[in-house]
């Protein structure tokens, strides 16, 4: 965009914050093809799950223990 800032494609959902002192059951769910960007699909790594789930309560404690670090 030319302003720099928001998002083209593909419309992304706004979720508001999270509270980093408040245990989380969110989710972020990262295709399988952008963990393995550039990786020739023959090459691809069989996985149990077709996509990365990163549960946020991994971020959010990361977080919360290492803000002052």
């Amino acid at each position: 965009m030319a302003a720099g800032s928001g998002y083209i494609n593909p419309p992304l959902a706004e979720t508001g914050y999270t509270d980093a002192t408040t245990p989380c059951a969110s989710t972020i769910i990262i295709p399988k093809r952008l963990v393995y960007h550039g990786v020739p699909p023959p090459l691809i790594p069989p996985t149990v799950t077709p996509d990365y789930i990163l549960p946020l309560e991994l971020v959010r404690r990361e977080i919360f223990e290492n803000w002052g670090a």
